[in-house]
């Protein structure tokens, strides 16, 4: 098959069939199925195998060519009455995959030493300071004798620690 400008293609993947960016947008616009952005800021639809009639039909009756890889692939142009462009909707809302991530919790002690200061400050976490404190995370991810900047640029240097992550 020559490559075919503002062409719907499906992929079948096990049990269903995907569209991807421009091609989802007209899917979704079409069947009313909802986007979902994944990976790399790509914009997924899919719809399970036993749904392709419905689907093909639905492109066919409003003339937007297509092409179906699979065990048999399919294909129809509508040449020049291709309405590909016509139901290319890209302000459809698009749901995200990213889960928000949990943020961490800390268990443990450390002390530290701010610049310009020649007194050890001694913290337990969630008695003296709180889990989710910048100075935490900081502590937790790097080595004793490091010399380490708050975003409010604020220095100090790690003296000691005794800090791990608890679910």
């Amino acid at each position: 098959m020559d490559y075919i400008n503002n062409c719907v293609r499906l992929k079948k993947n096990a049990y269903f069939y995907n569209a991807y960016n421009d091609d989802a947008y007209v899917i979704a616009k079409l069947m009313n199925y909802k986007l979902v952005q994944i990976k790399n800021d790509s914009i997924t639809v899919g719809f399970p195998t036993h749904l392709l009639k419905d689907v093909l039909k639905k492109l066919e009756k409003n003339k937007v060519s297509y092409y179906v890889y699979g065990n048999k692939n399919l294909f129809k142009d509508f040449k020049q009455n291709n309405n590909y462009i016509k139901y290319l909707d890209k302000s459809l809302p698009v749901e995200s995959t990213t889960l928000a991530k949990k943020q961490p919790k800390y268990s443990g002690t450390f002390t530290v030493m701010f610049a310009n200061e020649n007194e050890l400050e001694e913290y337990i976490i969630d008695k003296t300071i709180d889990s989710n404190a910048e100075i935490v995370k900081l502590v937790y991810q790097n080595n004793v004798g490091d010399i380490l900047t708050l975003q409010s640029g604020i220095k100090f240097i790690i003296i000691a620690k005794n800090i791990k992550i608890v679910i």
